[in-house]
């Protein structure tokens, strides 16, 4: 495991684990890259760190991250109680909203998870998605049928274009970028543009099991914060198309 020294002048290195979830984070060959991607590393470039960021499927991660075992820490992801037991969280880095895709040709809408009984939705193993949205999935108010492994969000809209779902719960911007890329595949798909629970918060998370992992977010903190302030993360916001509650 790789330990900084923080407050020391010496070059500083630290190693976080990710999963792809294009805009956010994403890979193009061995290439990383994606808005939060950019947030963070330029983020710990200017608290003077040489960092490595590896990427694995989701809950390889979060299990290596929690553990400090290798990677010290994950980025990014919501928070709920579980989570918060492992991981000391930074401040914001992005938001995420979760809306159901469909197909073009079928006119569906809802109000209330009692409309979507008749459906079968597609959900992502392992996603966190908004609490009331979970406890529905917990009290099987619905049919589902879940989606793993490292893009499950593609396959989440390859079943629904083949008609195996009849919806997707997916993050806006992340199933928007998959249908532009792959408008052969995915072009008789859109979404309901209403809201699956409230939006959320991504952030940074650094294990509990490191020892210095309270410092270490609130030195990310305060320079993501002059970050921030400079434009520069609404600047990146920008560039990758994505619609994001910060500034």
């Amino acid at each position: 495991m790789l330990l900084p020294a923080l407050g020391l002048a010496e070059t500083r290195e630290i190693e976080f684990a990710t999963a792809s979830f294009p805009p956010f984070r994403q890979i193009s060959g061995q290439t990383l890259s994606g808005a939060d991607y950019e947030i963070v590393t330029a983020v710990l470039s200017r608290m003077g760190y040489q960092y490595t960021i590896k990427l694995f499927p989701l809950q390889r991660a979060l299990k290596m991250a929690a553990a400090a075992q290798g990677p010290v820490g994950f980025f990014t992801f919501t928070k709920n109680p579980e989570r918060e037991r492992q991981f000391v969280f930074s401040a914001p880095i992005s938001t995420v909203r979760d809306v159901f895709f469909k197909r073009s040709a079928d006119l569906i809408g809802w109000n209330s998870y009692a409309d979507l009984q008749r459906y079968t939705i597609g959900v992502s193993e392992g996603y966190n998605y908004a609490p009331d949205f979970m406890r529905a999935l917990q009290q099987n108010q619905f049919k589902v049928m879940q989606a793993a492994g490292d893009t499950p969000e593609n396959e989440q809209l390859r079943r629904l274009q083949r008609g195996l779902i009849d919806l997707a719960i997916c993050e806006v911007s992340v199933c928007s970028a998959l249908i532009a890329r792959n408008r052969t595949e995915f072009g008789k798909l859109d979404y309901i543009d209403k809201s699956v629970g409230s939006s959320r918060t991504f952030h940074l998370g650094v294990s509990r099991n490191y020892p210095q992992a309270q410092a270490f977010i609130k030195a990310f903190d305060k320079e993501l914060a002059q970050f921030a302030a400079e434009g520069k993360r609404r600047e990146i916001f920008r560039r990758y198309g994505m619609a994001v509650s910060l500034d």
